[in-house]
């Protein structure tokens, strides 16, 4: 039986994706500032992590869910943060992309690569936190998680975040550092698909001759 009760989980995610420019909303009544941005993505951890302990089977005790919560969201806020920290280091990067797709040049920029080092910033942060959160999920929850689960959670997640800047990009012909719910909720529900589907695999082969699967 799988540990997360996806229908529920899935249900409750829909309700986040409400919840969460909402929850902006009353942030920007803060005063500007590092705590209304860092508490801003803290925000998206919370909202995350709390569909998920809801859709535990069997339940959990208070102690671990506020744990769990709690670390979703100090990892969510620290996210931006690391991948501000390797932006020098990514930009190098930046002529070989332009070199492969110079077509990227022409998205709405004020300066030629400007949208590449931006890209490049944010599918960082995309792969860090899904790495985070993903070794977080295994330690709490899923056990099971392999190797091959996790590198099916970064591409997806990286696909979710990619596609979240370059489709409006593209239509819209603008630089837009991709503010509102879209990447997040895209990046949401890329990992939770994940989990499914990396469950889903392991209930599959659950029956095959000396396939042993480990459970919680």
């Amino acid at each position: 039986m799988r540990v997360l009760a996806y229908g529920r989980h899935f249900l409750l995610l829909s309700f986040a994706a409400l919840i969460l420019p909402l929850g902006w909303l009353a942030l920007d009544t803060l005063p500007a500032g590092d705590p209304r941005f860092w508490t801003s993505f803290a925000l998206v951890g919370v909202l995350h992590a709390s569909s998920i302990v809801v859709a535990v089977r069997g339940g959990t005790t208070a102690k671990r869910a506020i744990a769990f919560v709690g670390f979703a969201a100090a990892l969510s806020a620290v996210t931006p943060f690391v991948a501000l920290l390797a932006a020098p280091v990514l930009e190098l990067a930046v002529p070989a992309v332009l070199r492969v797709i110079p077509s990227l040049r022409s998205i709405g920029d004020s300066t030629p690569g400007d949208s590449i080092r931006f890209l490049l910033v944010v599918l960082f942060a995309s792969a860090f936190g899904s790495s985070g959160y993903w070794l977080l999920i295994r330690t709490f929850w899923l056990k099971s998680l392999r190797l091959g689960d996790w590198l099916r959670t970064v591409g997806l997640c990286l696909t979710a975040t990619f596609l979240a800047f370059l489709v409006p990009a593209v239509l819209s012909s603008i630089n837009r550092d991709i503010a509102g719910p879209l990447p997040s909720v895209l990046w949401w529900f890329a990992f939770s698909v994940s989990l499914y589907w990396s469950e889903d695999t392991e209930k599959s082969s659950a029956g095959e001759p000396g396939m042993a699967i480990e459970h919680l």
